[in-house]
């Protein structure tokens, strides 16, 4: 079933109540409707968690800002800080607090009858669950790219290799034992190949300091490349 505009409005700002009650609002825009809820208002002023500031631009096409939009077009997001943490893995506020924030959103989109996919790592777009006629994604640049921890892989269903993920469950226990050293990083981890596919391995530590898993990167590599891992590199990420 289409959504009306009134309907698209609706959900719009029932994400952006979700994340302003999660302290979520923060460097996201919310693109519908050829317009944009926002946490700034395109001239260097920003609002965050703020529900008495909130900016609702005209004349926003989020296809002007990324690649993978859904065509037709029903809403789609773009976000940094702690949503994109949040969507991928980081595990910033701990894996907990990322399965509820996910749950709750994938919850409200299903509401609308929707899904949503990543494009980029700092955007998605919606697309209905159940159509005749479905609208066109656009193929990503990543296919075949395999993000994963213990609890939840993207894409969804992925089959990690038990290897992968004992040497992530070791990475873990030993950044935990270390103890919460060092800035906070979102974005950081493993690339790299093993049997053909390509992966993406995040620390998955309790802690938010970077050194807590920064300091075992030599010996994690060098676990990965004797189980057969290829092209290996580290990101070390971003300071949040």
């Amino acid at each position: 079933m289409k959504l009306s505009k009134k309907k698209i409005e609706q959900l719009a700002i029932e994400i952006r109540q979700f994340l302003l009650d999660n302290q979520l609002w923060q460097d996201v825009t919310i693109y519908f409707n050829k317009k944009a809820f926002s946490t700034s208002d395109g001239n260097g002023n920003y609002a965050y968690n703020d529900p008495h500031r909130l900016y609702e631009l005209e004349d926003k096409n989020p296809g002007d800002y990324f690649e993978y939009v859904a065509k037709p077009h029903i809403l789609s997001m773009s976000f940094e800080g702690p949503l994109c943490g949040c969507l991928n893995f980081y595990n910033e506020h701990g894996a907990e607090f990322d399965n509820r924030i996910i749950n709750g959103f994938s919850a409200i989109l299903s509401g609308y009858g929707l899904f949503y996919e990543l494009g980029e790592h700092w955007n998605l777009s919606c697309y209905p669950l159940h159509d005749d006629s479905p609208p066109q994604k656009p193929a990503k640049k990543v296919d075949g790219l395999i993000m994963f921890r213990a609890d939840r892989t993207w894409p969804e269903h992925a089959i990690i290799p038990n290897t992968l993920l004992r040497i992530q469950s070791v990475w873990k226990e030993k950044a935990d034992a270390y103890g919460d050293v060092g800035s906070c990083v979102i974005g950081a981890g493993f690339h790299f190949t093993f049997e053909g596919k390509k992966y993406v391995m995040p620390p998955t530590s309790r802690w938010q300091g970077s050194v807590s898993w920064e300091h075992f990167v030599p010996e994690i590599q060098a676990m990965l490349e004797e189980a057969g891992a290829t092209s290996i590199r580290f990101e070390y990420g971003d300071m949040d």
